[in-house]
């Protein structure tokens, strides 16, 4: 009897055990409901290309709107330094100057998505239906001159402004996956996918 009461102990605290490690597996795998799923890429138009005589320029990478996740802009950067490029907090001392703008994340339908994509840097979004859930960011990367000046000091001007743009490249893409209950704060999945299709763009429209 004594035997038989010891080894229920045992299994009902094995049991136990392996439920609450099953809970913590289930917590750490679904952050955000997508950390397990598949993310997919929508591209628009290829992006013009730009000439900039430097080989390594210095980038300056910005949001114009809140619901730009910080993750991503560090993401963005991280990948961008992998490649040559030296990241600087100064837009006044940016030889290019890479704007990252989402202006739609959550539910919307594939196709809405798609034509959302096409229709290019800073178009309406149709944002109809729920088929999935998606980001969709607007890129704009501009090469900028600082006008020659007679010392260091007045070279590195103080507002951002009076910089000469040489040229410019806009394009918009999107990311997705199958619905989840919250885009806010961005997925990990979504902001790897999502900075690594915009570093590979910069590449591109960089290349000669």
């Amino acid at each position: 009897m004594y035997i038989h009461t010891k080894l229920n102990i045992i299994l009902m605290y094995k049991f136990l055990f392996i439920f609450i490690l099953i809970l913590f597996i289930t917590s750490c795998v679904h952050t955000n409901g997508v950390a397990s799923q598949d993310v997919y890429v929508v591209s628009g138009d290829v992006a013009k290309k730009i000439n900039i005589n430097k080989r390594r320029p210095t980038i300056y990478v910005s949001s114009q709107n809140r619901e730009t996740d910080g993750s991503l802009l560090g993401k963005i950067q991280d990948g961008l330094k992998t490649h040559g490029f030296k990241i600087t907090r100064r837009p006044s001392s940016a030889d290019l100057i890479l704007q990252v703008t989402i202006p739609y994340s959550g539910s919307m339908s594939l196709s809405g998505l798609e034509r959302t994509v096409a229709l290019g840097y800073d178009a309406r979004i149709l944002s109809d239906g729920n088929d999935v859930s998606g980001i969709v960011a607007d890129v704009l990367l501009v090469t900028r001159s600082v006008p020659e000046a007679k010392n260091e000091k007045q070279a590195t001007l103080k507002s951002i402004s009076q910089r000469q743009a040489i040229a410019s490249s806009a394009l918009r893409l999107g990311v997705y996956s199958a619905p989840v209950p919250s885009l806010k704060p961005f997925p990990s999945s979504f902001v790897s996918l999502l900075s690594s299709e915009i570093c590979k763009r910069v590449l591109w429209v960089l290349s000669k």
